[in-house]
C-alpha cells in the first residue's frame, strides 16, 4: 500500500449547465487528507469520499494535482493538491 497526503479544496461555483460554470472562490476543507492506495493515484471512490459526494465524477490533472467535476453536467467540485507521497 502507498500512502499519500493531499490538501482538499472545495469550489464555490456560480452559473449553470447551459451558460457555463464560473469558480467564484475555493475553500480548504482538509489540509492533510491521507489516502492509502494500491497505486500511485487515488481511486474514483477515494476521491469522491474526500469531497463527500456520491455522484459520478470526471477527474483531470496529473500526479500532483487532481481536478474534480460532477460527471453529469460538468459542475466543478474542487481540487486535490499532493503534499507528500510515501511507500
Amino acid at each position: 500500500m502507498k500512502t499519500s497526503v493531499w490538501e482538499v479544496w472545495e469550489y464555490d461555483v456560480w452559473g449553470n449547465e447551459e451558460e457555463g460554470w464560473i469558480v467564484n472562490d475555493r475553500y480548504c476543507i482538509d489540509r492533510a487528507y491521507t489516502i492509502k492506495s494500491r497505486g500511485d493515484f487515488p481511486s474514483d471512490y477515494q476521491i469522491r469520499k474526500a469531497f463527500g459526494v456520491g455522484c459520478k465524477v470526471d477527474i483531470d490533472g496529473d500526479d500532483t494535482i487532481i481536478y474534480v467535476d460532477r460527471a453529469r453536467d460538468g459542475l466543478p467540485i474542487g481540487e486535490m493538491l499532493l503534499i507528500t507521497h510515501a511507500e
